[in-house]
């Protein structure tokens, strides 16, 4: 059809799936993308987030993590293992996060969520990635992007979406939520990508096994991370991360005085 429309004047051309990525995140708030990451190394991922979590469980102790309902998530993995750096620096995923945020932006958090197997757990309920907040910006203030590592169903709890609820201040209606909330299945190795300010929840796994992703959420620097990350907290070899961005994991942390604020300032 050759006149689709009128009285538009101006209106956005894609000419890259990429764009077509970001037209769906800028207005839906969300969209997915593929890590292009192979099944081998999907394995070792798999492979490490199980080690991790046991690592994780005896240096924080499973009883105590239950008892504050921290049991079904990793803090920070990629200070247990590399490989998870692996993840947030993706290069399809920076690229992608880098054409909607401009360069300066940091590794805000990156925690592995488990859904458990017909349990409950704390992210079933409604949230955003930056809580607690009521108010819109014109450019996304966050992003996070969800790793699959297993297919994201219905059955075994994929994520549920309110769409365009980034755009407004308050948490809708129940009338509106039964309506409109939105089941978001995805493959293995996708990177589900989602505004910060979108409302999304976890759903019921009624499967026999364990669902697990692995949430990276990019910022800007303004943003206060989740945990700060300073460099003697890495247990492994520094020299192994010249190959990532590292400025966006360790940079931009708070001065902890009036001096290191200066010596900062001295560094731009």
């Amino acid at each position: 059809m050759k006149n689709e429309s009128y009285g538009v004047t101006a209106r956005t051309h894609n000419k890259s799936k990429l764009m077509d990525c970001k037209e769906e995140l800028l207005i839906r708030g969300y969209t997915t993308i593929n890590s292009g990451i192979s099944n081998k190394d999907l394995n070792k991922i798999e492979s490490s987030v199980t080690e991790c979590k046991n690592l994780y469980f005896q240096k924080y102790k499973y009883d105590f993590l239950k008892s504050i309902d921290e049991n079904n998530t990793i803090r920070a993995p990629f200070l247990l293992d590399p490989i998870f750096l692996e993840i947030c620096f993706n290069k399809s995923l920076l690229k992608f996060i880098s054409s909607v945020m401009g360069e300066n932006f940091i590794v805000n958090q990156q925690n592995v969520i488990i859904n458990p197997s017909e349990q409950k757990y704390n992210q079933i309920f409604w949230h955003r990635d930056l809580p607690y907040q009521h108010f819109t910006s014109s450019k996304p203030l966050a992003i996070n992007a969800i790793f699959c590592l297993n297919d994201f169903t219905i059955n075994n709890g994929c994520t549920r979406v309110i769409p365009g609820s980034h755009l407004f201040e308050s948490f809708p209606s129940k009338n509106y939520l039964n309506s409109f909330q939105k089941n978001i299945e995805s493959t293995r190795g996708n990177f589900l990508v989602l505004n910060s300010m979108l409302y999304h929840a976890g759903s019921l796994n009624k499967t026999k096994h364990d669902r697990v992703g692995i949430n990276n959420v990019f910022s800007i620097p303004l943003v206060k991370r989740q945990i700060e990350t300073k460099v003697e907290n890495f247990d492994y070899d520094l020299l192994s991360l010249k190959k990532y961005p590292i400025d966006k994991l360790i940079k931009f942390t708070t001065p902890q005085n009036v001096t290191e604020f200066l010596k900062e300032r001295m560094s731009k």
